[in-house]
């Protein structure tokens, strides 16, 4: 476990020794996050680490933080999947992140905004085929209908989806230590590159966990990723910050939450 680090990552140190490090997973306010884009660059850039904008199926945050050109960004997005768990998607050019996401996602959402997409994971996978894009399954052991086994047991066309994404994240900010050392043993059998964020929603928790690769562009951090040459540090949020995250997390979302039972206990498939 050389290239999975448990601890607080200091981004200016591993800077020092010539590698970048980005949070791969960050969300503002265009999503179920609290943070203002400009806020979270000025933190990024004080403390020395590169984003990904992440936001729940939309792309708005991250094209504000990627035009600001203040600090390093990978254009990405966070898909919902009809099927439960999420997965991230960084694409190797920001044209390409802006035209996925109007020919394939924002047609395809449903009332929540933040919540399932019309399209399922075998999809989404195969839809981005098209595109210069890896694909690295979020907090894979996480919670609920989050969780990834779960949605393979129920849904077996899932498990080819898993097997064609390009990374897993194994260090994931506001799951547990548990969750995360069971997305490390997933990823023993699936063999693929690594990622780490924080999944931040506040400010407090951006940066806890980052990714790392000897680059200075998106094209070389990317590649490095896929070609599991690269490495991730970071922690796990506690105590407050935790309570901090779960009780933004209800207020942003708690409005949704009796359409979203309703629409589950129909047991409708994705639409294809």
């Amino acid at each position: 476990m050389d290239n999975i680090i448990f601890k607080k990552p200091k981004p200016k140190e591993l800077r020092r020794e010539g590698f970048l490090p980005v949070d791969m997973h960050v969300h503002t306010k265009y999503s179920d996050g609290m943070n203002k884009v400009q806020t979270l660059l000025k933190k990024a850039k004080k403390r020395g680490f590169g984003i990904a904008v992440t936001d729940h199926n939309n792309i708005k945050g991250a094209l504000d933080a990627y035009n600001a050109k203040r600090i390093f960004v990978v254009p990405g997005i966070e898909l919902t999947t009809y099927d439960g768990p999420h997965v991230l998607c960084y694409f190797y050019n920001v044209g390409e992140l802006v035209e996925f996401y109007e020919k394939h996602i924002e047609k395809n959402k449903l009332k929540n905004p933040n919540g399932r997409i019309k399209l399922g994971m075998v999809e989404i996978s195969e839809r981005l085929r098209n595109y210069n894009c890896v694909l690295s399954l979020a907090h894979p052991c996480g919670y609920l209908w989050v969780n990834l086994a779960r949605a393979v047991k129920k849904n077996n066309g899932c498990e080819n989806a898993v097997k064609s994404a390009d990374a897993v994240e194994v260090i994931c900010g506001i799951q547990s230590r548990k969750a995360n050392l069971n997305a490390i043993e997933l990823n023993k059998t699936l063999d693929k590159g690594i990622t780490a964020g924080s999944d931040a929603h506040s400010l407090l928790d951006a940066g806890s966990a980052v990714t790392c690769a000897a680059a200075d562009n998106v094209e070389d951090f990317l590649e490095a990723i896929e070609l599991k040459k690269n490495f991730v540090v970071g922690d796990e949020n506690k105590n407050i910050k935790r309570i901090l995250f779960t009780s933004q997390f209800i207020r942003k979302q708690s409005k949704y939450w009796p359409g979203m039972v309703r629409d589950r206990l129909r047991k409708n498939e994705p639409v294809k």
